[in-house]
């Protein structure tokens, strides 16, 4: 039996150094809390990538810095901490930070005619940068 030999790509230089606007993971499951209650949501957390000869981002501290939103109520000033966090972990290769943030509220809502009332469910959407 033959062995292949790959290439260790790590250990190679790279040909090419070009930066990118946006690294990061989507899709995070992350609980939050919006108006006194603890919901479940999905979050895109990206930086920018400044110096194309580096080896990439810290995804972890990204990950961790997440954490907080479960700790804190979500309001503007928690989600610019959060993309200060963000930048500030990553000094030196980035200069923007992103933020998407979907979850679905429930509202009890008042029935129109009967006393009564049922929940509806309503998309939110947060997009933040700086």
């Amino acid at each position: 039996m033959t062995q292949l030999k790959l290439p260790d790509i790590a250990a190679q230089t790279q040909k090419y150094t070009l930066p990118l606007d946006w690294v990061g993971m989507c899709g995070i499951a992350v609980p939050v809390q919006f108006e006194g209650r603890t919901t479940a949501a999905k979050i895109d957390a990206g930086v920018s990538l400044v110096d194309g000869s580096s080896r990439g981002i810290h995804m972890s501290r990204l990950y961790l810095a997440l954490e907080s939103l479960e700790d804190h109520p979500l309001t503007p000033l928690a989600i610019r901490q959060l993309l200060a966090n963000f930048l500030s972990s990553h000094e030196g290769l980035s200069s923007a930070a992103y933020l998407r943030l979907s979850f679905e509220h429930l509202l009890k809502r008042p029935a129109l005619i009967s006393p009564l009332a049922g929940w509806k469910s309503y998309a939110v959407t947060v997009d933040a940068r700086i």
